[in-house]
């Protein structure tokens, strides 16, 4: 059984130093969701315009984020 006592887990807003890990996040999630009924290029696409810096700082201004960040590592993000 698996010891999850030293694990450390938070969920906070996110800010602008975020951007990057979201941005890698959305791409790697996106790809493994989608890409086998959407071309690679369309993602890619999609990514390009909606996870750029200028995109994820139009989200940050206009929606509310939260970043999740397990053991120091951010692994997940949600907007609404």
């Amino acid at each position: 059984m698996d010891d999850n006592r030293n694990t450390n887990i938070l969920i906070r807003p996110w800010q602008p130093e975020d951007f990057t890990d979201i941005n890698a996040i959305a791409l790697k999630t996106w790809i493994d969701t989608y890409s086998s009924f959407i071309t690679l290029e369309n993602i890619t696409t999609y990514h390009q315009k909606h996870y750029s810096n200028a995109g994820l700082k139009y989200l940050f201004d206009n929606r509310f984020g939260l970043i999740s960040i397990v053991n120091n590592q951010r692994c997940g993000y949600s907007t609404a």
